[in-house]
């Protein structure tokens, strides 16, 4: 009941926020702009963002190859669709752990799935933080920067943790009758900073290409209106706001990401409604897409286990 009331009032401040952008930015000059929309980029648009979303999982792919789970990319790929739409719908998008779920149905101990699934998300959250810190210095200076860099510096000692004998013993003292599940988990963990390096470095590079082609879907729907700006620029912008967005005082960051956008955007010269009309854009096309994919794949919650 807690979290309802939790969730209540974030979707209340949500709105508040959302409704003072529109407001402050101005109705008119908003569906104005929406009604401008070159529509002949929605289909480049749409495609450019779904590659973003299917490398993904293949992510998920590399990093399950390497503890030798031999599975059909195509499972793979149905699983991480299913797992990141339900994200779009629970707090914190905490439902893309629900791949853990999905895997295990595959036979893959929970132990190791959380690993995989955590890395993922560890090494998203890391090169999201790195981009930030530069985000940070160029558009609020180096004070700020100097927070992410803490967070930067919380991430790898939290990887220094989980990978040496002290994590053990934090593990079996926290989780004690659940430790074995998370000294699988840890193991696993462990297995890649000590083996897989490469492996993770790849990931990396990867997760770096998937947010630079959402920074294009963003550039192209600024191009649909008729503007455009730097892509480095945009990169940054667009990864400071998920960053800013993990502040959790909204509902997945509806309105606060608009807010932000508006101020952001608005240093390098983008009006406050192209930048509110293209966010609203952008959280249209996630959420029918994450509607779509869990009507088309959603059965695979129901499907029996293989062990």
């Amino acid at each position: 009941m807690k979290k309802v009331y939790l969730n209540a009032i974030k979707i209340i401040i949500s709105i508040i926020l959302l409704t003072f952008v529109i407001v402050k930015v101005g109705l008119e000059e908003i569906i104005g702009t929406f009604l401008s929309m070159d529509l002949k980029y929605i289909p480049l648009i749409l495609v450019i963002y779904f590659i973003s979303v299917i490398l993904g999982a293949f992510n998920i792919y590399l990093l399950l190859k390497k503890i030798n789970v031999k599975l059909n990319f195509l499972i793979i790929l149905k699983y991480h669709l299913l797992s990141w739409s339900v994200g779009l719908f629970m707090p914190g998008k905490i439902g893309e752990f629900s791949i853990i779920y999905l895997l295990r149905k595959e036979g893959i101990h929970y132990g190791k799935g959380f690993a995989i699934a955590f890395l993922d998300k560890f090494i998203t959250l890391f090169t999201l933080l790195l981009f930030s810190f530069i985000g940070f210095i160029v558009f609020f200076g180096i004070d700020y920067g100097f927070y992410i860099l803490l967070a930067i510096l919380t991430l790898i000692l939290l990887a220094f943790i989980l990978t040496s004998s002290f994590g053990s013993k934090i593990i079996k003292f926290i989780f004690r009758k659940y430790s074995s599940y998370f000294e699988v988990f840890r193991d696993t963990f462990k297995e890649f900073f000590i083996k897989h390096k490469m492996n993770l470095f790849i990931n990396f590079l990867i997760t770096i290409l998937k947010w630079f082609l959402a920074s294009i879907v963003v550039l192209f729907i600024f191009f649909s209106f008729g503007y455009s700006a730097n892509i480095f620029l945009i990169t940054l912008i667009s990864m400071s706001l998920i960053i800013i967005n993990l502040v959790p005082i909204t509902f997945h960051g509806l309105g606060l990401k608009e807010l932000a956008a508006v101020y952001l955007y608005g240093l390098i010269g983008i009006p406050g409604e192209i930048s509110v009309a293209t966010y609203l854009i952008f959280t249209i096309i996630a959420y029918l897409l994450g509607v779509i994919l869990m009507l088309s794949f959603g059965h695979f919650f129901f499907k029996k286990t293989s062990l």
